[in-house]
C-alpha cells in the first residue's frame, strides 16, 4: 500500500493537478486580498502568482511539450496558443496591479481562463506525460515544480 502511495505522489500527472490546485489557491487568496483591500498583501500574492504560474508553464513548455507535439501536434499547438494568451493576459494584470486598478473581479475572470486551460491540460496532457514522458524528463519535472514551491514557501514570512 505504501509503494503505491508513493509512486501516485510521485507521478507527474498527480504532481501537474495538484501544482494546478496550489496555484487556484494562490489565485483564489489573491482575489480575497482585493476584497479586502490589502494592497501589501495583494503585491505579495501577486509576485507569488505570477512567478509560481510563470514556472508552471514553463516547465511544461520545456519538459513536457516537445514530446507531447509529436505524438499529438493539434493538441500540443493549442497549450503553446493559451500558454501565450495566458502570458499576456497576465502581463496586463500585473501592470494593473503596479498601477492599483487591478481588481478582484479582474482575478476571477483570469482564474476561469486558468481553470479551462487546467481542465484541458488535465484531460490530454497530464495523462500522456505519465506515461509517455521519458523518466529523465519526468525527474526534472519534479524537481523544477519543487523548486519553485521551495522558493515560494522561502519568501513567505
Amino acid at each position: 500500500m505504501k509503494h503505491m502511495q508513493a509512486r501516485a505522489s510521485s507521478d507527474v500527472g498527480t504532481l501537474l493537478i495538484n501544482d494546478h490546485a496550489r496555484l487556484e489557491k494562490l489565485f483564489a487568496a489573491l482575489v480575497i486580498a482585493f476584497r479586502a483591500g490589502d494592497r501589501e498583501r495583494c503585491e505579495a500574492l501577486w509576485n507569488a502568482c505570477d512567478s509560481s504560474l510563470e514556472a508552471h508553464m514553463a516547465a511544461e513548455e520545456q519538459l513536457i511539450l516537445p514530446e507531447f507535439a509529436k505524438r499529438e501536434p493539434v493538441e500540443a499547438a493549442a497549450v503553446a496558443r493559451e500558454h501565450a494568451a495566458i502570458r499576456s493576459a497576465l502581463s496586463e494584470l500585473g501592470i494593473g496591479v503596479d498601477l492599483h486598478c487591478t481588481n478582484a473581479e479582474a482575478v476571477e475572470r483570469f482564474t476561469r481562463v486558468l481553470k479551462k486551460h487546467a481542465e484541458r491540460e488535465e484531460r490530454r496532457m497530464y495523462p500522456w506525460a505519465r506515461e509517455g514522458l521519458q523518466h529523465g524528463a519526468q525527474a526534472k519535472l519534479r524537481e523544477r515544480l519543487g523548486a519553485a514551491v521551495r522558493r515560494l514557501v522561502a519568501r513567505q514570512p
